[in-house]
């Protein structure tokens, strides 16, 4: 479960109000389609927004819209070999969709946030197209050249989003054969609490 903000909280929001801003701004007529993808719109009330249904290609999700986890899986494509099959086998969108429904609103806008650092990242970096737009080359490419990084602001991204993926990856039982676990030791089936009942509940429900 996510349990801490992002490293450098302030910082991140500068840098995403300013540079990305700025630069996502200016080349906007050629690569953004509608004001709403944009990072800077208002979001709604913590309240508003935790009970408001997300229609996406991954599923109804409650936290992550269509456009954030359309970047949020270009991401695991990155990350995860054979990703699409895999991704969706571990159910990593909808996954971290739940785990970010519980955490606090502190944590769970520094997440939205990264994820709109990320979809403007190449656009910083001389790339004319958005992360999600990019082919998977590109973006292994892109990733690859910021590794060693020292914007803090950019490295804070990048950790917090592969961090997020790889445990929501992990720990689904469909990866275990692969990494050589054979689960928990008591193998009793798992428990759902009344949140996330909840949460199941809100997401086959056809509206908020």
């Amino acid at each position: 479960m996510l349990s801490q903000p992002l490293p450098r909280r302030r910082l991140l929001t500068l840098f995403v109000k300013s540079s990305l801003w700025l630069t996502a701004t200016a080349t906007s007529t050629q690569l953004v389609g509608c004001d709403s993808d944009l990072p800077g719109k208002q979001k709604p009330s913590d309240s508003e927004e935790s009970l408001h249904v997300h229609d996406t290609k991954f599923g109804k999700l409650l936290v992550i819209d269509q456009s954030r986890a359309q970047v949020l899986f270009a991401f695991a494509e990155v990350c995860v070999s054979n990703a699409r099959e895999a991704i969706s086998r571990a159910r990593v969108i909808q996954r971290l969709d739940e785990e970010l429904y519980f955490v606090s609103a502190s944590i769970r806008d520094d997440f939205l946030l990264a994820l709109d650092a990320l979809e403007y990242l190449p656009i910083v970096y001389g790339r004319f197209s958005r992360f999600s737009k990019m082919n998977l080359a590109d973006r292994e490419a892109l990733l690859t050249s910021l590794q060693q990084t020292r914007i803090n602001a950019v490295s804070a991204v990048l950790n917090a989003c592969r961090m997020a993926v790889m445990m929501m990856y992990y720990g689904h039982e469909s990866t275990w054969a692969g990494i050589n676990y054979d689960g928990t030791f008591s193998r009793a089936p798992q428990i759902l609490s009344l949140q996330r009942q909840q949460y199941q509940q809100l997401t086959r429900s056809s509206g908020a």
